[in-house]
């Protein structure tokens, strides 16, 4: 027969510590009021008592928390590090917002957004704000900067950044799985016929992607016969380095990262699926295209971003998180008429053997 599990309760690790039931509450929760060497001896009592915390009532308490704020709604911030109409991402930050405000108000939270340089919005007076108000958790947005800081005091907010560019302070973020978009995109292609497939990429967008979209297309290229690998193209978009990199690596399809990629060959007159075939890797609706490409889930990614914050919220984790994690949100393939009609099953790249042609 197997041994039963010591379930100690709350009271008798209150009694044993001196302290009263709230206080063992909040410690076992890491609530910040109460002292860590305090939420450590907790802890240790409970490990001795062989305490084990009831999922199903830290459930039940959540929900009654947001229930008794609907009145007095708890509300997280939305912090955008830029000045929207000045940063190239309006119809981005546009889109996060308006999936952050559904997901906040289906969560039991309003939502307050922040937008930095608007009305003298500094980090200082950003954090005085968020102190002067009670908010507790915030999500952060893109910053124009590859490697951005928000320079604020975070020990008091959960935080999930959306995107790689905040990296000051050090925070949970949820973020586009650029290196398995690049894998489906390559996949689709292959499946099509087509077999020099090139990359035209700016650095400072592999740079956002912290490498993975390079780092993607190499992977599959080495699986690829020797005769078809592609160096990719990782520069401006300038018509003549973009004609000599062709001329040097003759692709039959091209996946860009960017609108402009698209509007530079299709200026030229170049786009044709049977000779040259065309992806965007980060696709969204474009009026007057009809181009294949992998659409990002931006509103998906915010939902996540939203998710985490308030899961942090309701078990205290506030501050920089010991071990920050990093979650990845999948994408869709969109068809277009910029490539051929597939004309195999397409096969996840990964399963591609390696040849050494």
């Amino acid at each position: 027969m197997a041994k039963k599990r010591s379930s100690a309760s709350v009271r008798a690790i209150a009694e044993k510590a001196g302290l009263s039931l709230g206080a063992v509450s909040m410690a076992m929760r890491d609530d910040p009021s109460i002292p860590e060497t305090t939420r450590n001896r907790v802890k240790a009592i409970a490990k001795e008592l062989g305490y084990r915390r009831n999922a199903r009532v830290s459930e039940l308490m959540a929900l009654l928390k947001q229930q008794s704020l609907r009145n007095g709604q708890e509300t997280l911030a939305f912090v955008i590090p830029v000045n929207r109409s000045k940063s190239g991402m309006e119809q981005y930050i546009d889109t996060s917002l308006n999936h952050a405000k559904k997901r906040a108000e289906e969560r039991g939270y309003s939502l307050e957004v922040f937008e930095m340089d608007e009305q003298g919005i500094t980090p200082h007076r950003l954090e005085k704000i968020i102190e002067a108000r009670g908010i507790r958790a915030a999500v952060f947005g893109p910053h124009r900067d590859v490697t951005g800081a928000v320079p604020i005091n975070s020990s008091k907010l959960a935080m999930v950044a959306i995107g790689y560019s905040v990296v000051e302070p050090p925070m949970h973020r949820v973020v586009i799985n650029h290196y398995r978009n690049i894998h489906m995109a390559m996949a689709q292609l292959l499946a099509r016929g087509y077999e020099r497939i090139g990359l035209l990429i700016e650095p400072e967008s592999d740079a956002r992607a912290r490498d993975l979209i390079t780092a993607g297309f190499w992977d599959v290229g080495r699986r690829l016969p020797k005769s078809n690998r592609i160096e990719p193209y990782v520069g401006p978009p300038d018509q003549k380095a973009v004609d000599r990199w062709r001329s040097r690596t003759t692709p039959d399809a091209v996946i860009g990262c960017g609108a402009h990629w698209h509007k530079l060959l299709s200026a030229q007159g170049e786009l044709d699926p049977e000779t040259l075939g065309y992806v965007y890797i980060d696709h969204f609706d474009r009026e007057g295209f009809n181009v294949a490409g992998i659409q990002y889930q931006n509103g998906m990614l915010t939902e996540v971003a939203v998710d985490q914050v308030v899961a942090a919220l309701q078990v205290n984790e506030f501050g920089v998180p010991k071990y920050p994690r990093t979650t990845t949100v999948p994408c869709a393939w969109v068809d277009g008429d910029s490539v051929r009609p597939l004309i195999r099953e397409v096969q996840e790249p990964l399963f591609l053997v390696p040849t050494a042609e």
